[in-house]
């Protein structure tokens, strides 16, 4: 019996996950993908006329002298005329609206849209399925669980969401462009933004299901006590290992810091970037062998076949 409930949640929770994965964010990335391509030529047009007027602006300013405003304008005109320089100016205040926030914000606008289909299932994953999580996932849960009363509201203010869990351009979503006077939020926007980090927290097992074989906390597999205690020496002895990993981490800090300090500022063109996809790759190999080795950390060994990262890198 505990076998067959195990397998019903796995298979419900990698059913949630293919959900996810290529329903939602898949689709919504191909589909914001296609809307780019049809606009680059736009925008890349626009942009070339901007540059050039700037340019000339720049160029101006290293004369070393006084310029007059209609002297400047002249210059630019011979290069990019002054409609066509506004023309250039609304496009790309039409197609990137929101330069200063994250680049998702396209892909999580058209997730918004999509209600309909995680509705259903969301005021039934939290009451079927049992879920715990790591201090860090217990928040998003928390707000998982009131979802559907929530979603079944007329309404939503922004003082019924919890507000920490808005980041980016979830902001702009959530609390609307411009911001209603009525302090209503976007209930739909809310929705996917707790259940985006609720997957993404459920990829990590900081959100988990204690009854399911392949979601539940990777940690309460680690050992402890007596077992833990038996099982130390030769496990270190075999890893080569410390028992205080933290010299050894240490180590592996400094690496890293160096490495990164190597590549910044980055150059120019794809070098720079290439440079520094080697560097994180070697240096992330090594903190991950040092995080998988070592069974007294905290670190599950879920987490660190490909899984480890570097804070918010």
């Amino acid at each position: 019996m505990v076998h067959l409930q195990a397998s019903s949640i796995d298979d419900c929770l990698e059913l949630f996950d293919l959900l996810m994965v290529t329903e939602l964010l898949g689709k919504a990335k191909r589909e914001t993908d296609k809307q780019r391509a049809r606009e680059h030529p736009m925008l890349a047009r626009a942009s070339v006329k901007l540059a050039a007027a700037v340019r000339m602006l720049l160029a101006a300013s290293k004369l070393g002298r006084s310029v007059d405003l209609e002297e400047v304008w002249r210059a630019i005109e011979q290069v990019v005329p002054r409609a066509e320089l506004e023309l250039a100016v609304a496009t790309v205040g039409e197609l990137v609206p929101f330069a200063a926030e994250d680049d998702e914000g396209e892909i999580r606008g058209r997730l918004a849209e999509r209600i309909r289909l995680v509705s259903v299932f969301l005021h039934e994953l939290t009451e079927v399925i049992e879920f715990g999580a790591a201090p860090e996932g217990a928040p998003v849960l928390d707000e998982m669980r009131r979802l559907p009363a929530l979603l079944g509201r007329r309404r939503l203010k922004a003082g019924d969401i919890n507000e920490r869990l808005v980041h980016g351009s979830w902001r702009r979503l959530v609390y609307r462009h411009p911001a209603p006077t009525d302090d209503t939020v976007d209930r739909n926007a809310y929705a996917f933004c707790v259940l985006t980090q609720f997957h993404r927290q459920l990829m990590r097992r900081e959100t988990y299901a204690p009854g399911s074989s392949r979601w539940r906390d990777p940690r309460a597999q680690l050992l402890a006590g007596d077992a833990w205690a038996n099982a130390k020496d030769p496990a270190l002895t075999a890893l080569s290992l410390p028992e205080n990993p933290g010299r050894l981490l240490d180590q592996h800090a400094r690496k890293l810091d160096a490495a990164y300090r190597q590549v910044t500022p980055i150059g120019p063109g794809h070098q720079g970037r290439r440079r520094m996809r080697e560097v994180v790759d070697e240096s992330g190999q090594a903190a991950r062998r040092g995080a998988q080795s070592d069974p007294g950390t905290n670190w599950p060994r879920s987490r660190s076949r490909g899984r480890f990262c570097f804070a918010s890198f």
